[in-house]
């Protein structure tokens, strides 16, 4: 194979890397913070440019300018291929290309990243360090969506590259620059990216002290960085040309009054409701969010140091020390999830990919390369299409996540919206939950989707969807919290094994509620449509479904007298075929009423019995019982006044 045809291959299979699962079913799932803010303010970004209010741009305390740039774009490329008749923008679509712009951002710091680490290692080891940064479920799960943290992370990954290429070079400008560059569009993303000036200036110094750089070179170099960095910022938030001081009082309105604050939700950590977790939630979330490549490749790294070029150890050196700056830096705020640790997972994944090669060396170390990297392409495979679910397999996988940490951003509830679709009743009713906004973009036209109203159902709920950060953090709010403890899910939706959703059918509003349980399988709600035709006394049950209730069930109705004498009597089957675990099912009863039937009050008593044995089910009620009426295990469900 010929070294160009060797290049072309290396560039291509990153390229597919970086692209195919950041890419492929792009508008899967919509999470809470897209739904809730980020395509708003991209709308909002992209109006305020338009009619020229530039300092309407400020719009965030992230800043989240990167964010809404690339969502800006976003939008307005679905509104120009839907017009042009090239697409057809139902709300997937929508999503794919609002998040799209920001996707390829990512694609392109990865490529832009694999040409500087060829530079500073050679083809394998930078091969396998791009590979294992493009294939991190974490990164991707994050650089798929249109939020900040993943496009912190894609840019300050390449200003450390950069930064790193610009300590070695003769000429270091270029480096410098495109650092600045780099550092400016973090800065413009997420506040956190602030790490890399002081970083810079350690840097600057360790280029002093250990490379005996000339001092006053280094510190135009730092200048030169700088400057650029400040121009980025300046140039791309329109919001500074407007008025500067009340941007950037914004941002840090946005540091005191939200990092230095827990999250108003509250969060999960280690099992048990955490508002602000401790200074062991970033190190646990490092290796759990790790994927086992890296982390072996991380644990290996200290094993094999002497067999790494020394060059490439000052690389290592400097990598690491960004991820304990970031993570020290993290841990200092109490508002804390593991998300914001992913600007660190790029740099954990390449530090990784240089244990690999020293560990192997030799003739097999290109097999082994290429082994390594099939192993990072299963891993993200497996993963799709909720990368953002994806936990070290080694330490638990996502049961590991959900017993560590808070989960569930969205993912998960356009599978609700499909299961509720095959509802033939959905488009009648309210579906209720307090993620409303993530999914009722996915729901069938014509379905209803509401919050709780303060603390009761809204008018005609039908449904409702309790989600996995909701139980995590203890029982959802009324009415929800009712469900959780008693009810009996439809469906279940899980993600790798986890829990994320319970889909309730809730009990429609019946004129006659009477309560009560009947053995395990069946719960009585109540009674409807009563009337008496042809001489029968007529009504409808309806129940609420536990479990499959078994085919052999016979209801009895016993209509009794006030003198306790039984004037009527219905014995049918239960037909409960195909009744599913959560579903609400309707019966209709009619008990024929004498020719005589003298004038008075009667009262229904209702019961549930096994055909081959005759025995009641057990009930259990509120209603106060009267078994020496009508025996045991009978419900006084109704009083009749003949005539």
């Amino acid at each position: 194979m010929t070294p160009m045809l060797r290049r072309l291959l290396a560039w291509g299979s990153i390229a597919l890397a970086a692209a195919v699962p950041r890419l492929l079913d792009l508008g899967g799932f919509l999470t809470v913070d897209e739904a809730n803010f980020w395509l708003m303010r991209s709308a909002r970004f992209l109006a305020a440019l338009e009619r020229g209010d530039v300092a309407a741009t400020a719009l965030s305390t992230h800043p989240g300018v990167t964010t809404m740039w690339a969502g800006a774009l976003g939008i307005r490329l679905g509104e120009w291929l839907a017009t042009a008749g090239l697409v057809g923008l139902d709300y997937p679509m929508f999503l794919a290309l609002a998040r799209l712009p920001a996707v390829l951002l990512h694609i392109g710091c990865i490529l832009v990243g694999y040409g500087m680490l060829r530079r500073l290692w050679g083809g394998g080891g930078a091969w396998l360090a791009a590979a294992l940064w493009a294939l991190d479920p974490f990164i991707i799960g994050y650089s798929r969506l249109l939020h900040v943290d993943a496009l912190a992370g894609s840019f300050m990954t390449v200003a450390l590259l950069a930064g790193l290429l610009a300590g070695r070079a003769a000429q270091p400008a270029r480096w410098l620059v495109l650092g600045g560059i780099a550092g400016g569009l973090a800065l413009l993303s997420k506040s956190p990216a602030l790490v890399l000036v002081p970083l810079a200036l350690v840097l600057a110094g360790w280029q002093v002290v250990g490379s005996r750089r000339a001092p006053a070179g280094v510190a135009r170099g730092l200048m030169l960085w700088g400057s650029t960095v400040a121009l980025t910022v300046v140039l791309l938030w329109p919001a500074l040309w407007a008025d500067p001081l009340a941007a950037l009082r914004w941002i840090g309105s946005g540091v005191a009054d939200e990092g230095a604050q827990p999250h108003m939700l509250g969060n999960f950590f280690r099992g048990q409701q955490d508002d602000a977790p401790g200074w062991l939630f970033y190190p646990v979330a490092l290796a759990a969010r790790s994927t086992p490549l890296t982390l072996l490749g991380v644990l290996l790294l200290p094993w094999v140091w002497r067999r790494v070029a020394p060059d490439h150890r000052g690389d290592l050196a400097r990598l690491a020390l960004f991820v304990v700056v970031f993570v020290v830096a993290l841990s200092l705020f109490p508002k804390k999830f593991n998300r914001y640790l992913e600007p660190a997972m790029p740099a954990m994944a390449i530090m990784a990919a240089a244990a690999y090669p020293a560990a192997v060396g030799g003739r097999r170390a290109p097999v082994a390369l290429a082994s390594v990297g099939l192993l990072a392409a299963l891993n993200a495979a497996a993963w799709h299409p909720y990368p953002i679910a994806a936990f070290n397999q080694l330490l638990g996988g996502a049961a590991l996540g959900a017993r560590t940490f808070s989960i569930g951003w969205g993912e998960g509830l356009e599978q609700v919206a499909a299961a509720l679709a095959t509802r033939d009743d959905i488009r009648g009713v309210v579906t209720v939950t307090r993620f409303a906004s993530s999914l009722a973009p996915f729901m069938p036209a014509g379905a209803a989707v509401a919050q709780p109203d303060a603390g009761a159902w809204p008018e005609h709920a039908g449904y409702a969807v309790v989600y996995v950060s909701q139980v995590q953090r203890g029982l959802p709010s009324p009415p929800l919290d009712a469900l959780v403890r008693d009810g009996v899910p439809w469906q279940t939706i899980s993600i790798h094994g986890v829990p994320y959703a319970w889909i309730y059918q809730l009990p429609p509003p019946v004129a006659l509620p009477r309560a009560a349980r009947f053995g395990e399988a069946l719960q009585l709600i109540g009674a409807d449509a009563e009337r008496v035709v042809d001489g029968a006394w007529m009504m409808q049950l309806v129940w609420q479904v536990r479990q499959p209730p078994p085919d052999d069930l016979m209801l009895f109705a016993h209509l009794i007298a006030p003198d306790g004498m039984r004037v009527g009597q219905a014995d049918l089957p239960l037909d409960a075929h195909g009744w599913a675990t959560g579903t609400v099912a309707r019966t209709e009863f009619a008990v024929p009423l004498p020719a005589s039937l003298p004038a008075g009050r009667y009262r229904l008593y209702l019961g549930v019995y096994r055909r081959g044995d005759g025995q009641r089910l057990p009930l259990l009620s509120a209603i106060p019982l009267e078994p020496e009426r009508s025996g045991a295990a009978a419900l006084p469900l109704h009083d009749l006044v003949w005539p």
